[in-house]
């Protein structure tokens, strides 16, 4: 059996236990929302700077979906107490998030690029084929998925790897992340006074949450595998 197939069982394996105990035994996975909650807690009271932080640290955490988002969401649309005025503009919310979300997506890139040589080389250099005759796509495919909730992992590491140049994925992911967060900023201004009620976790929001962190998870696993497996020379 090749590394490449022994490290997909096993990340699959992992990712069906850890899915199970979160459904059945929630108190078991809940250590990064008590992380997410903490770090909230620190946006909102340092404000712009807590803004950038926690995107940059949810986009740096390899494979795990960090739910971020809910910072600038929440920022856009949060109220002074007393005068019940918004306390933060959402446009320079999205911008900061992005500015943070795009330098943790690099700690990404960075690991994809020097964990590329554990890939069989034959492998990279059939993939790093496959990107420069797809020179369009491939810019709009980081564009997609950094503008998008898609996992940027699942493409991001692969660039890395096959050592995509750098110059080219920071600006697409900072255009990208700063569109999608600003969007997330304006919809917490126009909708938080209503949603906030209705955003309390049910038992039945917690485990669909579950089945799209290990879906998302999984998809990521599998774009590194798929990496070193597919010939991409025949593409």
């Amino acid at each position: 059996m090749r590394t490449s197939d022994a490290l997909l069982l096993l990340s699959m394996a992992l990712l069906t236990v850890y899915g199970m105990l979160a459904i059945l035994l929630p108190e078991s996975t809940g250590f990064l929302l008590l992380v997410y909650d903490w770090l909230l807690q620190i946006s909102i009271a340092l404000g712009y700077p807590g803004d950038f932080l926690v995107p940059l640290v949810g986009n740096a955490i390899i494979i795990v979906p960090f739910p971020y988002m809910g910072v600038p969401f929440i920022l856009g649309g949060v109220r002074d107490p007393v005068t019940f005025d918004f306390v933060f503009d959402p446009t320079l919310v999205g911008l900061v998030a992005g500015l943070g979300a795009m330098i943790g997506e690099m700690v990404c890139y960075l690991t994809g690029r020097l964990g590329g040589k554990l890939v069989d080389e034959n492998q990279t250099s059939g993939f790093s084929a496959f990107v420069k005759r797809h020179s369009i796509a491939t810019p709009l495919a980081v564009l997609i998925v950094a503008a998008t909730p898609l996992p940027d992992d699942a493409v991001i590491i692969p660039l890395g790897a096959v050592k995509y140049p750098w110059w080219k994925v920071v600006p697409l992911l900072l255009v990208g992340k700063s569109l999608e967060l600003t969007a997330i900023a304006w919809a917490g201004r126009l909708s938080l006074d209503w949603i906030a009620g209705w955003l309390g976790a049910t038992e039945s929001a917690g485990i669909l949450g579950t089945i799209t962190e290990v879906a998302a998870m999984a998809l990521v696993v599998l774009s590194l595998y798929l990496v070193a497996r597919i010939d991409w020379t025949r593409y």
